[in-house]
């Protein structure tokens, strides 16, 4: 959908939001009343209390979201009041009724005060929503650096691990290319970093071809303080010294281009107000995330193992159970423990938010909340949430799955084999002569050579293939949906790749090969059954010479 359409879209949605709050004012203004009325009749205000202020409540976070700042402020003010009686037990006075119904007739009169322009319902800036959304899609590095041997050796190198690139020998001739296409990160020799303010100008126009920066990688024959400083003035995120460290750039692109759109943060709103998590909904859909509202507590369950969110956002008030119990159900279920929890209230009580951080909470927001400071506060509770997750399930070295994850998806893998009929194939990769990579280049030059088949790996099969390191230099990949014929077409074509690339060392560089052993379902029904025939057809391979691949369907 063009940004045009969407954002017209989106003030349709608010505009409705902030009539149908309008138009249901006047109700829940009518049923705080009743309540009020019932409750002095009844005589017993501490069974009553609660449910009268929560209503009060639910005006006081909402009311100056939609325009009526007065109405929310007396709101407050009378939520405070009734918290406090709450608190000591519930016991009404002749002087608390009385106050009670004064505050109840200033709310009422405050409510025909309506603020348009004091409205905390609007978009977020285009900058908070742009930082969580989807990066640009772009296609190539720009390197920048006169013709030479490193510089075709860098193009080829990089193109072994999915980065197209394209060669130019001027910062003018870059300049001119983005405008017809905008790069994924600008290689720049430093020899084109002249002390002359053009070259600055114009490293500064590339840079700002989109609303983020381009990320910029300084390549120079010196490290000298100098030149460092002069490449960070200009925008340099990195700075790499000759002869390169090809591991060490693909790392650092890796770290700083986002090679796949990234999957939306999943937040789940569980909050009795209908129209305020409709608002809260639609602010975070505009930032590009997914979001399941939930209004009644009591029916969290369902939503929450199919929803499986990132962060959950709460009130802490609500009927059946408040936001402190529900978040002490959560918390029991092990799934949930490192799931951020993030309280909504319009009160700013010190005391609750000491108890709901001791029940698992890991913020308290307190409403109205603008729109930046919830998407990027929830964005960033998101992130982090997923961080964890993936440092639980991944190996350290490469960020493929542990062998105890990868067990867990095999077992996943062929079960939805068993019930859709699909093929599934099983393959083991292991690095040849490894142990004699380690003694003579030693055990850094090892890891490396281990990240880098990891990495291509990645770059190869990306999901729903599965990746995983099954110990030491040995990895284990998941083909669903792969028979096994093409399977080891596609393992020849890796296994040729990485015998290509060059491992850099103290005074040159090392290559080093891989061998392969597939096994497919059917044939091998079970996860036990089709790990052990991938692990003798590995061992054909080896047998056989290494630097190949095997399967023991005799296939090849």
């Amino acid at each position: 959908m063009p940004p045009e359409a969407r954002l017209a879209l989106l003030q349709d949605q608010l505009n409705l939001l902030r009539q149908q709050y309008a138009r249901r004012l006047p109700d829940r203004l009518e049923d705080i009343v009743t309540s009020w009325q019932a409750l002095r009749n009844d005589g017993s205000p501490v069974a009553l209390l609660p449910g009268l202020h929560r209503a009060v409540h639910s005006l006081a976070g909402s009311g100056t979201t939609f325009g009526f700042t007065a109405m929310s402020e007396t709101a407050r003010t009378l939520e405070h009041f009734l918290h406090s009686i709450i608190e000591r037990g519930g016991a009404l006075s002749a002087e608390h009724e009385a106050q009670i119904t004064v505050f109840i007739a200033r709310l009422c009169e405050s409510s025909q005060t309506y603020e348009p322009h004091a409205a905390q319902l609007a978009f977020a800036s285009e900058a908070v929503v742009a930082a969580v959304s989807e990066p640009a899609t772009q296609s190539q590095i720009f390197i920048v650096a006169a013709p030479d041997a490193w510089v075709t050796d860098l193009a080829n190198q990089l193109s072994y691990f999915g980065y197209s690139s394209r060669l130019f020998a001027g910062l003018d001739e870059a300049h001119v290319a983005s405008q017809a296409a905008i790069p994924l990160a600008l290689l720049i020799d430093h020899a084109h970093l002249a002390a002359d303010a053009t070259s600055t100008a114009m490293i500064a126009a590339l840079r700002q071809r989109q609303a983020f920066p381009i990320p910029i990688i300084f390549i120079a024959d010196h490290g000298d303080f100098a030149s460092r400083l002069a490449a960070a003035q200009s925008g340099g995120r990195a700075y790499f010294i000759k002869p390169l460290d090809i591991g060490a750039v693909i790392d650092k692109l890796d770290v700083l281009i986002s090679h796949h759109a990234p999957v939306p943060y999943r937040i789940l709103i569980v909050d009795d107000d209908e129209i305020l998590t409709n608002y809260f909904s639609q602010t975070l859909i505009q930032a590009g995330m997914t979001t399941c509202v939930v209004n009644d507590p009591l029916t969290v369950t369902v939503p929450l193992s199919e929803f499986r969110p990132d962060v959950i956002l709460m009130d802490v008030y609500m009927p059946g159970c408040t936001g402190l119990e529900l978040a002490t159900v959560i918390r029991q279920q092990e799934t949930y423990v490192g799931t951020p929890i993030l309280f909504l209230s319009a009160q700013a009580s010190m005391e609750n938010q000491l108890m709901a951080i001791g029940l698992g909470a890991d913020d308290f927001l307190q409403k109205p909340i603008a729109p930046d400071y919830l998407i990027s506060w929830v964005a960033s509770r998101a992130q982090r949430s997923r961080t964890l997750r993936f440092l639980m399930a991944h190996d350290s070295l490469t960020g493929v799955f542990k062998r105890s994850k990868l067990t867990e998806q095999l077992v996943l893998a062929v079960a939805h084999a068993t019930r859709s009929g699909s093929p599934l194939t099983l393959a083991m990769l292991d690095i040849d002569h490894f142990k004699t990579v380690n003694v003579t280049y030693g055990h850094l030059a090892g890891d490396r050579a281990i990240k880098r088949l990891a990495r291509l790996l990645q770059q190869q099969l990306p999901a729903p293939n599965v990746i995983g390191r099954y110990g030491g230099e040995e990895f284990v990949v998941l083909l669903p949906d792969t028979p096994l014929k093409p399977a080891i077409d596609l393992l020849e074509e890796i296994s040729a790749t990485f015998a290509q690339i060059r491992h850099p060392i103290d005074h040159g560089d090392f290559s080093v090969s891989v061998s392969c052993g597939l096994a497919s379902f059917p044939e091998h029904a079970t996860p036990t059954s089709l790990n052990h025939a991938a692990d003798q057809a590995l061992h054909a391979a080896k047998r056989a010479g290494r630097n190949c691949v095997r399967a023991l369907s005799g296939l090849t």
